[in-house]
């Protein structure tokens, strides 16, 4: 759904707006698409990272769901606080 509703995002307003077109640059079809591409693989990560069982058949912690999701957890503070650098 991301990539559907970010193409009009990102166009009509340039369409409404003059005071937009004039100051802000063309922007290109493929740098939208890579943006919403972006924001895409975020969430399915974290729908891969919350879809292991938290549990195993036998009552125990399933190791492999606390690894990953604080594997994701950290990738997610460090992209978090990159930005702007």
């Amino acid at each position: 759904m991301r990539l559907v509703w970010l193409y009009p995002a990102a166009y009509l307003p340039r369409y409404f707006s003059r005071r937009i077109r004039e100051r802000e640059p063309a922007l290109k079809p493929g740098h939208v698409f890579l943006v919403g591409w972006a924001g895409i693989r975020g969430s399915v990560t974290m729908a891969a990272a919350l879809s292991i069982p938290l549990a195993l058949d036998n009552g125990s912690w399933n190791s492999t769901n606390v690894a990953c999701n604080f594997i994701h957890a950290e990738s997610l503070l460090a992209s978090g606080t990159r930005h702007g650098h």
